[in-house]
């Protein structure tokens, strides 16, 4: 494990596609934090790199992803209900970012927390628990990465599961689908029969508890290879 704390509330992180650097974002005011690691996906070491501040646009940063050359940052805001897009000059270097658009999510959800991507970023996932909230939402995009072209298609329910939902996550072959809960403290497993398709999941009946670990689980991420899972717990400040 890891304390992911510059300071003040750290509630999302995410890698790069070689998990040589990690991120996070810390509340009120809203900053993205970067870290190098010596080696990929190990967390036991991070080396503070930078800071990004995003307060003027989201207050409240729940969830942050990239697209895989790091030329694109995203960061969800429940303040303002919306996904910003950043463009990036120099790959995963969150000093070169600038702000490039915005997609509004309270038609489907306010407060939403999460956020994934497909592989090749034609489809938009979004969760949170506000109202509209412990689904699922599905948006496809026009042009891959490219929140200003986002369309609403479907959503799933996982309320019997998680009355809090907190983020989402998915496999790389978009096959399976897991959820963070911040009231029942687990991870919920989901099967999706058609990749990347939220209408055709269904809930395996897996699930892992991490009230051991950390009191709120926030944010979840999987390395590339999915024999590692990460976890970053809201009270605690600390990535597992």
């Amino acid at each position: 494990e890891c304390d992911a704390r510059p300071r003040t509330s750290q509630l999302a992180f995410t890698f790069s596609n070689d998990g040589e650097k990690l991120f996070t974002t810390q509340l009120n005011p809203g900053k993205v934090f970067s870290f190098s690691l010596s080696n990929p996906y190990d967390i036991s070491s991070p080396v503070f790199v930078n800071t990004f501040d995003v307060d003027s646009e989201a207050e409240e940063p729940f969830g942050i992803s990239f697209n895989d050359s790091g030329s694109k940052m995203f960061i969800v805001d429940d303040t303002s209900n919306s996904v910003f897009e950043y463009g990036l000059d120099t790959a995963f270097d969150i000093s070169s970012a600038s702000l490039n658009d915005s997609f509004g999510t309270g038609d489907q959800i306010t407060l939403p927390f999460g956020l994934d991507f497909s592989n090749s970023g034609d489809k938009l996932f979004l969760t949170g628990p506000g109202s509209g909230g412990n689904k699922v939402f599905e948006y496809d995009l026009s042009t891959d990465f490219d929140v200003s072209t986002a369309s609403f298609t479907d959503s799933f329910d996982v309320s019997t599961e998680s009355s809090f939902t907190t983020d989402v996550a998915f496999s790389s072959s978009g096959e399976k689908m897991f959820i963070t809960s911040r009231n029942e403290r687990k991870v919920f497993e989901y099967e999706l029969d058609t990749a990347f398709d939220v209408s055709t999941a269904g809930f395996t009946g897996d699930t892992r508890d991490v009230d051991a670990q950390m009191d709120v689980p926030f944010s979840i991420d999987f390395n590339d290879a999915g024999d590692k899972m990460f976890i970053i717990g809201r009270l605690n400040e600390t990535l597992h």
